[in-house]
């Protein structure tokens, strides 16, 4: 077997995203971000 190298994948936010959390928290719903990533990936989630 003959290691080749890694493959990274990068999905960044939509960039509305910070309104629709505002307008989703407006209305009363409680929004859990679960991700595998670092405090970095959505702070403003904390």
């Amino acid at each position: 077997m003959t290691f080749l190298g890694f493959l990274t994948l990068f999905d960044p936010p939509k960039a509305n995203i910070t309104d629709t959390i505002a307008s989703l928290k407006k209305l009363g719903v409680s929004l859990k971000i679960i991700t595998g990533d670092n405090n970095n990936v959505y702070p403003e989630s904390i």
